[in-house]
């Protein structure tokens, strides 16, 4: 099996294997615009616990 676009295969390996993660998707941009993510480092970003707050942050307003 070749991998022809490793960021994408990536991409498609953690929305199958991280809780959480394709949840928080739908918040990415949101938290980066509102400076969630400043400070963070790339590992603490897909955890399940700083995906589970992005998801609490959002979700409400999302609702409305």
């Amino acid at each position: 099996m070749e991998v022809r676009d490793v960021r994408e295969f990536m991409e498609f390996a953690r929305r199958l294997t991280i809780p959480y993660y394709e949840q928080a998707r739908l918040f990415w941009e949101q938290g980066i615009n509102d400076g969630i993510f400043a400070g963070a480092n790339e590992i603490k970003v897909y955890t399940s616990k700083f995906l589970r707050e992005l998801i609490e942050e959002y979700k409400e307003a999302a609702a409305d």
